[in-house]
């Protein structure tokens, strides 16, 4: 089961179902990989057709 990871700056806009997923896992990731709390959120680009992207976006295989 492969999913991937994104990280962008600024807001992201998502259906709500993934809300409080996206938060989880931000929180998750930021204390594993130290990321920057500037507006860098980490969510999931995989069954959220309603993800927004404001800026350049970081893809990666996880």
């Amino acid at each position: 089961m492969s999913w991937k990871l994104g990280v962008v700056r600024g807001r992201i806009k998502t259906c709500k179902e993934h809300r409080r997923w996206l938060l989880q896992m931000h929180e998750f990731l930021y204390s594993i990989l130290r990321f920057s709390k500037r507006q860098q959120y980490i969510f999931c680009l995989r069954g959220c057709d309603r993800i927004r992207r404001r800026q350049s976006l970081f893809i990666a295989d996880c």
